[in-house]
């Protein structure tokens, strides 16, 4: 069993790294996300890269162990939606994205002992069903919304907000598993 040190406070992520096998330990280097990037794909790959810098700044190098860092972002109707400051901000992206669809981006910065540092991403497309005023307060009601890119989290209830996914749920979760388990079974 491969070790990783994820470089994150995401439960969720901790939880798919878990699920698909790998000893996780969690040691994040928070940051300040700031990018000049305007691309979903650029953006989260660059502040995946910030992050994994940080890592390294504040814990140095991981004693050979694989370090994982990630960020995931939506896109919207040619506009980036990050995570909201509160529960007015979240009602009005889940207004937004009702009846409509989206992207998911994440991007991952991976370091591999031998291999080095890889960055890439993935992304997924989610439609969204027609969200009703009551059914969207009654999905902030339960707060999944904190924390989150676009307000919702799909494995939470946020999947009853959904109609379709086109691509890798655990992309939408926050990790592109298969592309960075390749790599890992590559090195």
């Amino acid at each position: 069993m491969k070790t990783i040190i994820l470089a994150s406070n995401s439960k969720a992520r901790y939880n798919l790294l878990k699920e698909a096998g790998y000893n996780t330990i969690v040691k994040s280097a928070n940051i300040e996300e700031n990018s000049t990037k305007t691309k979903p794909e650029e953006l989260v790959q660059d502040l995946a890269k910030q992050k994994l810098d940080a890592f390294f700044n504040k814990y140095g190098r991981a004693d050979e162990k694989i370090v994982l860092a990630a960020d995931t972002m939506i896109y919207h109707n040619n506009k980036l939606i990050g995570k909201v400051e509160n529960k007015i901000d979240a009602y009005n992206v889940l207004k937004k994205l009702s009846n409509t669809k989206h992207q998911i981006y994440s991007g991952y910065a991976i370091y591999i002992p031998g291999k080095g540092v890889s960055i890439g991403y993935d992304s997924v497309d989610i439609y969204f069903k027609n969200l009703t005023d009551l059914t969207i307060m009654n999905y902030l009601i339960l707060d999944e919304w904190k924390g989150a890119a676009g307000a919702y989290r799909i494995q939470g209830i946020g999947c009853s907000l959904i109609k379709d996914i086109k691509g890798d749920i655990n992309v939408a979760v926050g990790l592109p598993l298969n592309k960075i388990s390749a790599l890992i079974k590559a090195s």
